[in-house]
């Protein structure tokens, strides 16, 4: 799929998110990461690496919440997760690429999306 994006004339000026609960403790996250920061670097495009923060109990108020269909939603799993370790940070691993902690605690979908959207908007202009 990386290799499409990578290629494609037509999706030149398309922004693709990619999401994940990449823990550093996972082996399978450096890999992965490491594809993700290439092929920007093959597309001539910025990663943005956007981490969300949570306080635990609102994150796993979150993820049990009626509203979510076809995800986690098992409050010991996403506990066990969350507790796991550090969310895999790009920082100091591959370069030009920008990377913002936001702390989502008490604000809404809708509000982080906006501000993430911002985070890109800026990043794209530097």
């Amino acid at each position: 799929m990386l290799n499409a994006i990578v290629h494609s004339e037509t999706t030149r000026q398309t922004t693709y998110i990619f999401t994940g609960a990449h823990v550093e403790t996972n082996p399978v996250c450096i890999p992965i990461t490491r594809d993700i920061a290439e092929a920007a670097a093959a597309r001539g495009s910025q990663l943005v690496s956007v981490i969300l923060q949570c306080d635990v109990e609102e994150n796993i108020k979150r993820g049990t919440s009626s509203g979510r269909v076809g995800k986690l939603t098992n409050p010991d799993t996403i506990r066990k997760i969350i507790e796991s370790g550090p969310v895999f940070s790009f920082e100091g691993r591959f370069p030009g690429v920008t990377e913002v902690k936001l702390d989502t605690t008490g604000k809404e979908p809708r509000e982080v999306a906006q501000i993430i959207l911002e985070l890109v908007e800026k990043a794209s202009k530097e």
